[in-house]
């Protein structure tokens, strides 16, 4: 497999691009390495580091993770290719282990940010699955920024509601939404369930320690990158949607 040289030369390679906030295409344009270092807010040496997998290189596991998604999101539009069927499958996971612990109203925490809509809205699609293929209604989805009143209003949202489970969009999100629970003077699980995905160190730091979605980081990330890699240059390659690279890890907020 060609690999990506250092700076410019991915600009050589021609790829089908979406529009800034990764929707519908517009058409035939030039990828570069730019385009994924801005969607990340990293240097295109880094991104060329992760994507070709450089050994000897300290990223962190964080920086590497993001350089990996947004370069799918890039090259890789959501509604086309395989890698949408990898997130519903991970919204999926969460939403079938809170309907395996009881719960029967499930509520969807979607982040404030364009960047992260297409991944969000697969996953979203993914608990809506679980929740129809269980003969639920659809998840209730409020909107949660970084930050405690957010997460407040939206915990007073879905108890309104008659939620009883929340599936966050990741980790950061699900943190916030028991800072939320905090803010109204109740807790997880007792009073609201939550899920989030990535494991992240605050996962099991959180009070209560998380319950999530853990990835395995090295194979997933291999593999996001070889499908970036051969759609600059050409090649078709498809994700598998394979529990294999993703697991659910129970702990106390469920």
């Amino acid at each position: 497999m060609a690999g990506v040289d250092d700076e410019d030369s991915i600009e050589e390679f021609s790829a089908q691009a979406a529009d800034p906030a990764f929707g519908e295409s517009v058409g035939p344009r030039r990828v570069t390495s730019a385009d994924v270092a801005r969607a990340v807010g990293v240097s295109r040496t880094t991104v060329s580091f992760v994507l070709n997998d450089r050994p000897g290189q300290s990223i962190p596991e964080e920086t590497r993770r993001r350089v990996q998604e947004a370069g799918a999101d890039v090259v890789l539009p959501t509604e086309t290719d395989s890698l949408a069927d990898y997130q519903r499958e991970v919204g999926r996971l969460q939403a079938e282990h809170l309907i395996a612990g009881g719960h029967r109203r499930i509520g969807y925490a979607t982040p404030g940010l364009a960047l992260a809509e297409p991944i969000a809205n697969e996953r979203l699609r993914g608990v809506r699955q679980a929740c129809a293929a269980a003969g639920l209604v659809p998840p209730v989805v409020l909107t949660v920024d970084l930050e405690a009143d957010s997460a407040a209003r939206a915990v007073a949202g879905w108890r309104q509601e008659g939620v009883s489970a929340v599936c966050a969009y990741s980790d950061e999100v699900a943190v916030a939404v028991l800072a939320g629970l905090r803010e109204q003077g109740l807790a997880a699980p007792g009073d609201l369930a939550v899920v989030g995905v990535e494991d992240m160190p605050t996962a099991r730091l959180a009070g209560p320690p998380l319950t999530t979605v853990a990835f395995d980081s090295h194979a997933l990330g291999r593999e996001l990158a070889d499908a970036v890699l051969a759609a600059l240059e050409g090649r078709g390659y498809g994700l598998a949607a394979d529990t294999r690279h993703f697991r659910l890890i129970p702990r106390s907020s469920t």
